[in-house]
């Protein structure tokens, strides 16, 4: 079985009435009434800057480009658009400061890490890879990102959440990936195994 992307498939029908149905409602407008999506941190607002604006875009995102519309696609580059270009030097992508780094939720990671591979299947963006290269280069030198890695956690629990709990396959496969480079294929593998 083979994966499909927005762009490979064309809704018809009654899923493309749902569809239209879905972008005129809250789903397709979020960015136009609500301050926390509209003035984000994200984008460089004053507003919440965790997960609200990487679960809307991963729901708008599709839905902009299975119908095609050109004012939403729009909408979704100029929010990944602003992503990108928040990034840090170091990789670092998420909205807070140097200081609030070690605090920050790295949930917010794996879900706008989520988003920019689904944008880039839908879009083909090529400054993509590189942003989630980086971002997940980056992410094992933040000291809270062994909480979920940690070969303290029950098996069980690691098991449940798809995680590899044995450290000699953690290194393994960091030496593969380092060797391989990474490529957005991996991505792809690495979320499936965190359960995005």
């Amino acid at each position: 079985m083979d994966r499909l992307t927005a762009r490979e498939i064309e809704p018809r029908g009654w899923l493309k009435r749902q569809l239209k149905i879905q972008a005129e409602g809250l789903s397709g407008n979020l960015d136009k009434i609500w301050p926390d999506i509209k003035e984000s941190k994200w984008i460089g607002g004053m507003r919440e800057g965790w997960e609200r604006v990487p679960y809307w875009l991963d729901g708008f995102i599709p839905l902009a480009y299975l119908l095609k519309d050109e004012d939403m696609i729009s909408r979704a580059e100029r929010y990944i658009g602003r992503i990108l270009k928040g990034q840090d030097e170091d990789g670092w992508i998420c909205p807070c400061t140097q200081e609030e780094r070690k605090s920050y939720d790295m949930w917010a990671l794996f879900l706008i890490l989520k988003v920019l591979v689904t944008y880039y299947e839908c879009s083909g963006d090529e400054r993509i890879e590189e942003a989630v290269y980086r971002a997940l280069w980056q992410y094992p030198a933040q000291p809270h990102a062994a909480s979920y890695h940690s070969p303290k956690l029950p098996k069980y629990y690691l098991k449940s959440q798809r995680l590899p709990y044995s450290p000699a396959y953690r290194n393994r496969e960091n030496k593969r990936l380092r060797r391989c480079g990474l490529r957005l294929r991996h991505t792809i593998l690495l979320s499936g195994r965190l359960h995005w």
